[in-house]
C-alpha cells in the first residue's frame, strides 16, 4: 500500500479544459514511466463539472513524493498549465490504517 497520496483539484478557465487535459495526461504518463516511486497517477473527469479535473496520485513514500516535486517536468507543467486554470488545490495525506488493501 502506498505511504503518501496526493489529491489535486483543478478548476479550468472557460475553453481551456482540452489544452489542460493534454498537459496533465502527458505529465501523468511521464510520472508513472520515469519515477519508480510513483505507484499511481489517475486523471479524473467529474461527470457534472466539465470545468474540473481531479488527480489521484500515490507514492511509495514521502521521499518519492519529494522527488516528484523536484522534477523539472513538474516545474514545466506548473508553468504551462497555470494560465489555463482558475484555481488549484493540493491535498497530501496517507491511507487510513483501516483501509482495506487494494485488490490484485
Amino acid at each position: 500500500m502506498p505511504d503518501t497520496v496526493v489529491m489535486v483539484r483543478f478548476e479550468t478557465l472557460p475553453g481551456k479544459r482540452e489544452p489542460f487535459l493534454a498537459l496533465v495526461e502527458a505529465h501523468a504518463r511521464a510520472s508513472l514511466e520515469e519515477e519508480s516511486g510513483c505507484r499511481r497517477f489517475d486523471v479524473i473527469l467529474p461527470n457534472e463539472r466539465p470545468d474540473l479535473v481531479l488527480l489521484y496520485e500515490a507514492y511509495a513514500d514521502a521521499a518519492a513524493f519529494d522527488a516528484h516535486k523536484s522534477t523539472a517536468r513538474l516545474a514545466r507543467f506548473n508553468e504551462e498549465s497555470g494560465p489555463l486554470l482558475r484555481s488549484k488545490e493540493i491535498l497530501v495525506g496517507s491511507p487510513s490504517p483501516a483501509s482495506p488493501p487494494p485488490k490484485g
